[in-house]
């Protein structure tokens, strides 16, 4: 089975799309870290991310013990957050793919030779699979963008024309 690692950003734009259903009902093993859960603040996003963990479909792995001086590192050598630095820590140890809203970590992810991908190609991914109509996935898009996301607008026009003309 397919394992993926998500970081804030994903979470978020995935909350703001009200996809989340739509990604967790495709049964892949889906983690991230702890440190991760720590940057979703809004009470609402809060309580669905909870309600993912709860259920077994979001597992929140900690950073261990001897692991924080890997973690600052690879934080401090990337120059990302601690948080996204462990999310890109442990796809390296699952051997996962990253899944991440946030181009420097995407970009410092690949030059590490780690599977990485984004909120446009889980979009992709949901309507390719028929998990998400044309309609909705330009509906969910355009909730993401409304929300602040720092998605490419090229690649989202290019999506949201497509999805739009059916």
């Amino acid at each position: 089975m397919k394992a993926f690692v998500k970081d804030a950003n994903l979470l978020i734009d995935l909350l703001e799309g009200r996809i989340d259903g739509h990604w967790f009902g495709l049964g892949y093993e889906v983690f991230t870290s702890s440190l991760v859960l720590i940057e979703i603040t809004d009470p609402g996003q809060r309580a669905t991310v909870n309600a993912l963990v709860t259920q077994g479909a979001l597992r929140v792995v900690d950073v261990p013990a001897d692991g924080w001086d890997d973690v600052a590192s690879l934080a401090d050598q990337w120059g990302v957050s601690v948080p996204d630095a462990s999310a890109a820590k442990l796809a390296m140890d699952l051997e996962a793919t990253l899944l991440s809203g946030d181009g420097r970590l995407r970009a410092k992810a690949r030059e590490a030779r780690l599977d990485v991908k984004g909120t446009l190609w889980v979009f992709d991914h949901l309507v390719e699979l028929e998990r998400l109509s044309f309609s909705e996935a330009a509906s969910a898009l355009r909730r993401v963008l409304v929300a602040g996301s720092f998605l490419p607008r090229d690649e989202c026009e290019a999506r949201l024309a497509l999805w739009d003309a059916g």
